[in-house]
C-alpha cells in the first residue's frame, strides 16, 4: 500500500513532464494505477490520495451482523 506522500512524489513527476509509463516502470507499479492517482489528484487534490477503502459502502450500516439470536 503507497502512502499519499509515495503517490505525490509520483504524481509530481509526471506533472513535471515525465511520462506516465517510465515514471511507473522506475517505481515497478501498474501505469494504469499511476494514471488514476494522476487523475484523482487533478480532480481531488492531495486528499484525494489519502488512503481511498476499495468497494461500495454498505447499504445500512446499523445492519451489522446479529450475533446475539438463536
Amino acid at each position: 500500500i503507497w502512502a499519499p506522500e509515495e503517490k505525490m512524489e509520483l504524481i509530481s513527476q509526471v506533472i513535471a513532464g515525465k511520462s506516465i509509463q517510465s515514471v511507473a516502470i522506475s517505481a515497478g507499479i501498474n501505469s494504469g494505477m499511476l494514471y488514476q492517482w494522476v487523475r484523482i489528484y487533478k480532480t481531488l487534490g492531495y486528499n484525494g490520495l489519502v488512503d481511498t477503502q476499495k468497494g461500495r459502502p454498505p447499504k445500512e450500516p446499523q445492519m451489522k451482523k446479529n450475533t446475539n439470536y438463536r
